[in-house]
């Protein structure tokens, strides 16, 4: 009798709907196993790598010359910095890693271009990117002392990952890598993306190489829509000054981070639906060591959050770091020599935006204030 009632109710749905039910449970099924066949192809632990030498690389400017004044590598001394924090529920910390020749072949080497920490701070509905200068001249595990970026040249992405949790104390929750054809093909994916050039950054881009392909040396002072190859031009400009008048390698991740916000407005407002689709489409371009289930999950708390700004940090800070040049064995090299305690500080300040008595008592380093 039950079984009739049952029978009886299911049928009393109209035919219509039962089928546009079995048609959004097919379509629901399809994209699941599409999202699913995607983070499969790109997720890799980077363990076994290839990219790294393995040897000492110390390399130099080549217009420094034996009359530039120099100081001894052996001489600079760094002092010494906390453990990296412990897992903080609620944050997320991403490096985002650039790199200018990746995944081609299997002797590829490749070098970083681009170091930036993401940081999704799930408690504080904030989002932030902070770049961290290559230049930098860091203390490097199991190696002398050298620029951040080397330690990628010597170790691959493990070492780089060492590199940075161990000289600014942070704890990275996985990491993401994208060669530059990768990134081309991203920007290139989302139907270009929007920036501002000053007259001197367009008239560079139309007369050098930074824009690979000439085609596309077409770019105009003022706002407009830049494709993959142009971005990614605009992205490496480093010997022109921002409209700030910013340059150098300064400008240069200034412009990262421009490129990083306009990115992030593209993709503020979209629902956790769009976002996913966007996160599939982009899963090709890219290589991490990020579970499935953590990217989807990640991507589902960014859409329900609803982040309004991306916000911008740099690595080292103002008045944190000197000019120096360095030599070892006869080669002489510029660098930045960063306080990494100072620089350490003014990390976990802006990761964590907690007030200075709550970092006091809950992380190493204190606030920045809080001496």
């Amino acid at each position: 009798m039950e079984d009739n009632k049952k029978k009886r109710w299911y049928q009393r749905i109209p035919l219509w709907i039962r089928i546009v039910i079995c048609v959004l449970l097919a379509v629901v099924i399809a994209l699941a196993l599409y999202v699913n066949s995607l983070l499969d192809s790109v997720t890799t632990d980077f363990e076994t790598t290839n990219t790294a030498r393995g040897e000492e690389i110390f390399e130099g400017d080549s217009d420094l010359t034996s009359e530039d004044s120099a100081i001894e590598a052996s001489e600079i001394a760094f002092e010494e910095t906390p453990e990296p924090t412990e897992k903080v529920v609620g944050v997320v910390n991403l490096l985002l890693v650039g790199i200018e020749a990746l995944f081609e072949d299997d002797d590829s080497q490749g070098r970083t271009d681009s170091v930036m920490i993401v940081t999704l701070n799930f408690d504080k509905g904030t989002m932030g990117v902070t770049s961290l200068m290559r230049d930098m001249y860091v203390p490097i595990p199991g190696y002398l002392d050298n620029r951040l970026n080397a330690s990628f040249g010597m170790g691959g992405i493990p070492l780089l990952r060492q590199t940075v949790e161990q000289d600014f104390g942070v704890m990275l929750d996985g990491v993401v890598t994208v060669n530059f054809s990768g990134f081309q093909d991203i920007i290139d994916s989302m139907g270009g993306i929007e920036i501002t050039l000053t007259e001197d950054e367009a008239y560079y881009l139309n007369h050098t190489n930074y824009i690979s392909k000439r085609k596309n040396r077409n770019v105009v002072p003022g706002t407009q829509i830049l494709n993959g190859n142009q971005a990614l031009g605009y992205m490496r400009i480093r010997y022109v000054e921002t409209a700030d008048g910013t340059r150098d390698d300064f400008g240069r991740t200034q412009r990262q981070r421009t490129l990083m916000t306009a990115v992030f407005d593209r993709f503020k407002n979209q629902s956790a639906t769009d976002l996913i689709q966007t996160a599939t489409t982009m899963m090709k371009y890219i290589k991490t060591d990020l579970s499935k289930t953590e990217i989807l999950q990640y991507v589902s708390d960014f859409a329900s959050i609803r982040v309004d700004e991306l916000q911008t940090n740099r690595l080292p800070v103002n008045g944190s770091f000197s000019d120096e040049t360095v030599e070892r064995n006869g080669v002489k090299m510029r660098v930045m020599v960063p306080n990494l305690l100072t620089n350490a500080r003014a990390l976990h300040d802006f990761i964590y935006g907690a007030d200075p008595e709550e970092l006091r008592q809950n992380y190493p380093f204190g606030h920045l204030d809080a001496e």
